[in-house]
């Protein structure tokens, strides 16, 4: 049996998403940021997996969840959970149209959205 390799991919050293080259400008581009990087060429091929389980438990404890500047409400039909900036005041569910929200205890994410 032969050995499969991954076709290669570059990351955006910036936000870590797959940057897409671009032939005009001979560089790479991310999507999502709009970083401009050099191509490196990576001689091995070799597919790399990161353990997730090992990654979430090194996220430091201040790094977890919503920001601190965010109020979380339960709507009390849907059970929706909305998250909202602290000066805004939700006056109906944005799923079901329900004006019945309850503040919410947060539990603690194991990421940060």
């Amino acid at each position: 049996m032969s050995e499969i390799l991954a076709a290669p991919k570059h990351n955006c050293p910036a936000c870590g998403a797959q940057a897409l080259w671009e032939p005009a400008t001979q560089k790479l581009r991310c999507p999502f940021c709009g970083t401009v990087s050099q191509f490196e060429e990576s001689v091995t091929g070799e597919i790399v997996e990161n353990d997730l389980a090992t990654a979430l438990r090194e996220i430091p404890q201040d790094k977890r969840g919503w920001s601190p500047t965010q109020v979380t409400v339960k709507c009390q039909s849907c059970q929706a959970i909305s998250v909202f900036a602290v000066g805004r005041v939700a006056q109906r569910c944005d799923f079901c149209g329900s004006p019945a929200l309850a503040p919410y205890t947060e539990v603690q994410a194991p990421i940060r959205p």
